[in-house]
């Protein structure tokens, strides 16, 4: 993680960055705003030890064709739910932006 933008957003504001990770990751139709109200409770009421923060990244993993087993998954989430919340939303962020350079 080369980028120290993310980790503030992350630092700052996990519940606005959790829904980023979130609405990257849900099937079309659904929106932002409904995505953070029926998941973000979850994700963020217990961010280093919550089942969906797993879920989440795999999800991402799989959509970006990111080689990811479940364990490395389940471990970098419960051990550190933040490193884990930086690394998707850098993730997402690089993949969003044309030339895939940070949005910083």
């Amino acid at each position: 993680m080369d980028n120290c933008g993310v980790c503030m957003k992350v630092a700052c504001c996990a519940p606005c960055m959790s829904c980023v990770v979130i609405d990257a990751v849900i099937e079309k139709g659904m929106g932002y705003v409904i995505a953070c109200m029926c998941f973000n409770p979850l994700f963020c009421v217990c961010p280093d030890g919550c089942l969906l923060a797993p879920c989440v990244r795999n999800r991402l993993a799989e959509k970006y064709g990111i080689e990811e087993s479940n364990c490395h998954s389940c471990l970098v989430s419960y051990c550190c739910g933040s490193c884990s919340l930086c690394q998707m939303v850098q993730e997402i962020e690089e993949r969003s932006v044309p030339g895939g350079q940070s949005m910083e």
